[in-house]
């Protein structure tokens, strides 16, 4: 079809061809992925709390899928304001559990509390 044209005619229509069907991907509907971050969120719901004779268990949403791994630390948020502090003691892909370390007077940590990896700065 194309022998009797010279190579760069014919890259020059196949570019061309290319960028006239552009604006058409453009317009379909693009994969949930897209919009997701490349790294996790580190930071998940809090599913229950489950009452132990020596110590409560806080049941997480989130897992290894979200960041959590056994040994560190979360903040437990309740909008603007820290409820307290857990430790993870272990980690599933969508479930974590965590022992609470410490928690705000007069509060307790609840269903749809949001658990997020504590961290440092550095300045």
């Amino acid at each position: 079809m194309h022998a009797h044209l010279p190579m760069h005619q014919v890259l020059t229509a196949g570019l061309l061809a290319v960028a006239t069907a552009l604006p058409c991907i453009g317009t379909a509907a693009q994969p949930a992925f897209i919009a997701e971050g490349l790294y996790p969120p580190c930071a998940a719901p809090v599913a229950e709390v489950l009452a132990g004779e020596d110590s409560d268990l806080v049941v997480i949403e989130g897992g290894l899928l979200q960041g959590l791994r056994r040994g560190m630390i979360c903040r437990i948020e309740r909008g603007d304001r820290t409820v307290g502090e857990v430790l993870i003691i272990a980690s599933r892909e969508q479930r974590a559990a965590a022992l609470i370390l410490q928690i705000a007077r007069e509060i307790t940590i609840q269903a749809g509390d949001i658990a997020r990896i504590k961290t440092f700065q550095n300045s």
